[in-house]
């Protein structure tokens, strides 16, 4: 729900330095609340997320329907298996939209959680606006 955009924000900026010691403006400015809220509206991301005790502790966005855009879990609660279960979730919605694929931009740290979902590179380091990222890919079955 738009509603959410501020929620998620806050849940990305409080990560933000596991994956990006020194973020840059371009990327703050891609996750402020009142981006997040336009791309929900206008469908271009759609969220799933999960909450504990009224507040978000895991959420995963996906972009133009086949799209891994986000997926970030509170860091009290990473390796609980939260991550996996919002991964799965994708997975299933984007085979659900008709799609058998799925692409997403791995974060340095993130590398080896989507390589044990089997997700495979599809090119070579990457980075643009100060994010590091490695492009893959998971074929749905």
């Amino acid at each position: 729900m738009p509603s959410d955009a501020h929620s998620i924000s806050d849940l990305i900026l409080s990560l933000v330095p596991e994956f990006m010691p020194q973020p840059n403006e371009v990327f703050l400015d891609s996750i402020a609340p009142h981006v997040l809220r336009a791309a929900i509206e206008d469908k271009s991301l759609q969220y799933r997320l999960a909450e504990q005790e009224g507040r978000i502790i895991g959420v995963c966005g996906i972009q133009n329907e086949s799209h891994l855009y986000h997926l970030f879990v509170a860091t009290s609660l990473k390796g609980a298996g939260l991550g996996f279960h919002l991964f799965k979730d994708a997975c299933q919605r984007i085979k659900d939209a008709g799609f058998n694929r799925m692409t997403l931009n791995a974060s340095e740290n993130a590398i080896a959680f989507y390589e044990r979902q089997g997700c495979k590179a599809t090119d070579e380091m990457q980075d643009k606006n100060g994010v590091r990222f490695l492009p893959m890919a998971l074929t749905l079955i």
